[in-house]
Parts: structure tokens; C-alpha cells; sequence
């Protein structure tokens, strides 16, 4: 049975949508793509500033306290 040129395009759509959300969902972890370089476990901004400064890094290097699921709150030195 040949399919009409409304439900190819249908289908089309669909199978793009379908993709593209894989897509995001791999992407959108923020743990796996992310310019970090994450460095041990934190309580506050302070105690990544401290692991991410000099000598180690840059002055520029940005420094947050992240939550991550699994690990609970790491220190994440992102370069500016």
C-alpha cells in the first residue's frame, strides 16, 4: 500500500522529532559535556574558589558549587 504524500511527510516530522529529542537528552547532562573540570566535593562558593585559583588555575578561572545527583554538591573551575 503506498503512502500518500501528507502521511510521508508525517512521518518525517515524527522521525525528526523523535531524534532530536534523543538529541537533548544526551546533551542536556550537564555533567557529561560541560567545560569543567571538577575538583572534589564543596559546601559553598568558598571552597571551590579555594581549589580553583593560583597556582592551579588562572585568576579568570570561573568557580562554582554545583549539585550534581549522584555526587551531591561538587566544585566545578570553569576557564573564563
Amino acid at each position: 500500500m503506498a503512502l500518500s504524500k501528507l502521511q510521508s511527510v508525517v512521518i518525517l516530522v515524527i522521525c525528526s522529532l523523535v531524534v532530536t529529542s534523543q538529541s537533548r537528552g544526551l546533551g542536556g547532562n550537564a555533567m557529561c559535556c560541560s567545560d569543567c573540570v571538577y575538583k572534589g566535593p564543596c559546601k559553598s562558593y568558598q571552597d571551590c574558589k579555594n581549589k580553583c585559583g593560583p597556582p592551579y588555575y588562572p585568576p579568570t578561572t570561573i568557580a562554582s558549587c554545583r549539585v550534581s545527583p549522584k555526587l551531591g554538591n561538587i566544585c566545578c573551575c570553569e576557564k573564563n
